[in-house]
C-alpha cells in the first residue's frame, strides 16, 4: 500500500543519453521542487538511433559507472531514461537494466520502459497507438515489444529521425500533429515514445484534441518516480496520468 501523498523530499538520479538534449529539462518541468535531480550521462555512439547502436550502448560498463556516481551524489532511486534502449532486447530487458543499476549502486532502479508499462496499466489501456520520432526498424522493435507485453498496437508511426539531435530539434507542433495522426477510434491511450521529445507542456492540449489519455516517456517516468516516493505532482498541464494512483496497478 502506498503511503499518502505528503511533502516528502527526494533526490532522484537520472542516467540520460548525452546526445539527448531534452530529457533532463523535461524532467525538471515535470517533477516538483520537492525532487532534487542529480544526473550522469552515458554515450549513444554518435547519437545514432538504430537497433544496433542502441544494443551496443550496453556492451560496456558505462551504465554501472553512471549508477555508482549517482549513488555517491545521494540518489535515492535511479532512472535509466531511454525508451528504445530499455526495450531493445525485448520483454524483461528493463528488469535486466534495473538489476545492473541496483547491483552497481545499491540504490533502487527503474527504466523509462518500466514506467511506461506501469502508466499504461494504470490507465487500463488494452489497445494503444504509438507515435515516435524513430526510423522504421526501431518502430518495429517497439511494436513487437508492446505486443509481447500484452497490448494491441492499433497503429505505430515514426518521423524517420536517425539521430538524437534530429529528434531533439523537433518542434512541439510536429509532435502534436503526430499524436493526432496515430490516433484510432479503438485506441485507449496514445503513447508518444522517446525521452528527447519536447512535449511535456503539450500533453493536456493533445488529450483535449483526441479525447483520450496520452502517455509520454518522460511524463510516465516522472509519474512513477513520484508514486514511489509518495510525492504529490506539480500542479500543471501534464495529462490524466498524473492524477492516477499506482495502488490499483500494484494490486493486479
Amino acid at each position: 500500500m502506498l503511503r499518502g501523498m505528503d511533502t516528502t523530499t527526494a533526490t532522484t538520479g537520472i542516467i540520460y543519453l548525452e546526445s539527448d538534449i531534452n530529457c533532463l529539462a523535461q524532467h525538471r518541468v515535470l517533477l516538483p521542487d520537492a525532487v532534487t535531480i542529480v544526473a550522469e550521462p552515458v554515450e549513444l555512439k554518435d547519437g545514432i538511433v538504430t537497433n544496433a547502436s542502441l544494443a551496443a550502448m550496453f556492451d560496456s560498463d558505462q551504465l554501472e559507472i553512471a549508477a555508482q556516481r549517482l549513488a555517491e551524489q545521494g540518489a535515492e532511486e535511479i532512472l535509466f531514461a531511454c525508451t528504445s534502449g530499455s526495450l531493445i532486447h525485448g520483454p524483461g530487458w528493463d528488469r535486466v537494466l534495473t538489476e545492473r543499476i541496483e547491483q552497481a549502486s545499491g540504490v533502487p532502479g527503474v527504466t523509462t520502459t518500466t514506467a511506461v508499462l506501469a502508466a499504461l496499466r494504470a490507465l487500463d489501456a488494452h489497445t494503444i497507438a504509438i507515435g515516435t520520432p524513430y526510423i522504421a526498424e526501431v518502430d518495429e522493435r517497439e511494436r513487437a515489444f508492446f505486443e509481447a507485453t500484452g497490448f494491441t498496437v492499433a497503429h505505430i508511426e515514426g518521423l524517420g529521425c536517425y539521430t538524437d539531435p534530429e529528434i531533439g530539434a523537433l518542434a512541439p507542433e510536429a509532435i502534436v500533429a503526430l499524436a493526432e495522426r496515430v490516433n484510432r477510434p479503438a485506441v485507449d491511450v496514445v503513447f508518444l515514445s522517446c525521452t528527447s521529445l519536447h512535449v511535456a507542456q503539450e500533453i493536456d492540449r493533445i488529450e483535449l484534441v483526441i479525447g483520450k489519455p496520452v502517455v509520454t516517456s518522460n511524463q510516465a517516468s516522472a509519474w512513477l518516480l513520484l508514486q514511489h516516493r509518495g510525492i504529490a505532482p506539480r500542479p500543471g498541464i501534464f495529462g490524466a496520468l498524473m492524477t492516477r494512483s499506482m495502488e490499483s496497478t500494484l494490486q493486479r
